[in-house]
């Protein structure tokens, strides 16, 4: 029996997974640049931007990390046209512990040589590691579309249960 993710769309190739990461990546440096250009021009006293830059960053990869687990899909899975979900359902993660422990379970991936990110080229389900222990798969088509008004309050609500820790 075919799993209903499947019913979703095809599995996500492993360049469509990576261009999907590496939009992910450099959205995170329009945090980071600025603050390490001005943290080089102002010196010592420049730390204080590399500071808050690199705080900016942390929770934007957080922000980032929450929404792929709460609507299925980020930035980077968006333009590629992919998305994260549960293998057994073909819905959205959820967030909390169970998409930290993906992320998690990522550092299972780079422990053999990277052996774990590369996986995806020769499996059937093109599943990484950590896809494997969480029991999620990357499917392509398009993720459903939201109006700025939903995307805002999404934003909102991700991070509720952040703040109520």
């Amino acid at each position: 029996m075919a799993p209903a993710a499947a019913a979703v769309g095809q599995y996500s190739s492993w360049v469509n997974r990576l261009a999907g990461y590496l939009i992910r990546a450099f959205s995170l440096a329009v945090f980071y640049v600025p603050g390490f250009i001005l943290g080089a021009i102002f010196g010592d006293a420049g730390i204080v931007f590399i500071v808050i830059a690199y705080v900016f960053v942390i929770a934007a990869a957080i922000r980032m990390m929450i929404q792929r687990g709460h609507l299925g899909y980020d930035l980077g899975d968006r333009v590629v046209g992919q998305a994260l979900v549960r293998e057994a359902t073909g819905q959205p993660m959820g967030s909390g512990w169970s998409v930290f422990g993906r992320q998690v379970a990522h550092i299972l991936d780079a422990l053999p040589c990277y052996l774990g990110f590369l996986w995806p080229l020769w499996d059937a389900k093109k599943q990484t590691f950590a896809d494997k222990i969480v029991s999620t798969v990357v499917v392509t088509g398009r993720p459903q579309p939201h109006d700025a008004k939903a995307l805002f309050v999404n934003a909102v609500q991700v991070w509720t249960p952040v703040l109520k820790s």
